[in-house]
């Protein structure tokens, strides 16, 4: 049954005219605000990636049927109270890889076309890791195979023979950190570390570097915004008052310090229910954001909570989620954002 559904959706994504008609029907679903993370060259088969070649080729299907703007344009346009275009897409994306710089933003630029980066401070002045990969280079980079890892009453029979185990148990670990306090996450991951018998590089590895900061100025002046994504990366929600101000203020001051430009958009952490809370929100609007992305929640939404659109290389997925006909398929009503 699966198989059919996948054949159908295929079939239904490369009938003519499939986008303008279901443009039609999804025209409250404006902006489109778009999410990636990773990226990569063609030959780098890692689907949680978007390959150079794949993200040129939806660039041009945006391109044909949409107008392409930056979170902070769109802030603007709110602000001086002007109208939206109709079908505006907003391209994000998160954390501050370098390989957005290696392989999108060449993209961006041969395009025209704009986009709104959001960055960790502390990744980029590399200070620390994205905590998700400092769990990830543990699994990936032990030779024990299989580890019943306990910490706080928890148990994690972790499997560790190939990829695709390690993958699992990566996300499973990481499911609960969401779960946790911030020092205590960073307790379990410095446990497993030890679990492990692996010992950490001072240095960030390649495969998880930063853009710096002369990189993120040449993006600047080159159509990309750049937001903020904290300082640390934590889940907002789970830290005291003194952290959220070095979280949420300092970063916004730290950025346009060593850009010269302005911060106004800011994105929450994971973006889960549950993440944020009325406090969280509070700090964003008096630090002077001018509004902040977060995942797809449900119910109302307003420019403080905007839902974004999870992208991946699969071409099928990829039109359904851009013409809007995955909403209707899933049958959710997503409200007009602004």
């Amino acid at each position: 049954m699966i198989r059919y559904k996948s054949v159908a959706k295929k079939i239904l994504v490369n009938t003519p005219f499939f986008i303008p008609a279901i443009l039609k029907c999804t025209r409250d679903i404006n902006p489109r605000v778009l999410v990636y993370h990773r990226f990569c060259n063609f030959n780098d088969f890692d689907e949680h990636k978007i390959d150079n070649e794949s993200f040129e080729w939806q660039l041009n299907i945006i391109s044909r049927y949409f107008e392409v703007l930056s979170l902070g344009e769109i802030f603007e346009l709110k602000q001086s109270g002007k109208k939206i275009p109709n079908r505006t897409v907003v391209l994000t994306i998160d954390d501050g890889y370098k390989d957005f710089y290696l392989y999108g933003f060449p993209i961006l630029k041969k395009m025209g076309m704009k986009a709104t980066f959001f960055v960790t401070v502390n990744f980029i002045n590399q200070k620390s890791w994205l905590w998700p990969d400092r769990i990830k280079y543990a699994l990936y980079n032990t030779n024990v195979q299989k580890v019943n890892f306990h910490f706080n009453n928890q148990l994690f029979h972790l499997d560790l023979c190939g990829n695709r185990s390690k993958f699992n148990s990566w996300n499973q670990l990481s499911n609960y950190c969401i779960t946790i306090k911030n020092d205590e996450k960073w307790k379990l991951i410095n446990s497993l570390d030890q679990e492990l018998g692996v010992n950490i590089p001072k240095d960030i590895p390649e495969e998880y570097l930063p853009v710096t900061w002369q990189e993120l100025k040449l993006m600047n002046e080159n159509g990309i915004e750049i937001g903020s994504h904290t300082m640390n990366h934590p889940i907002l929600s789970k830290i005291n008052h003194d952290e959220l101000y070095n979280e949420i203020y300092n970063s916004k001051i730290e950025i346009e310090s060593n850009l010269n430009s302005r911060v106004f958009s800011f994105c929450y952490p994971n973006s889960a229910p549950g993440d944020i809370n009325d406090t969280v929100i509070k700090y964003v609007k008096s630090a002077g954001y001018r509004g902040a992305v977060f995942g797809g929640l449900p119910g109302s939404h307003d420019i403080f909570q905007i839902p974004r659109i999870g992208i991946n290389r699969i071409k099928t997925e990829f039109l359904l989620k851009l013409s809007g006909m995955d909403y209707l398929i899933n049958q959710r009503k997503t409200p007009q954002i602004f």
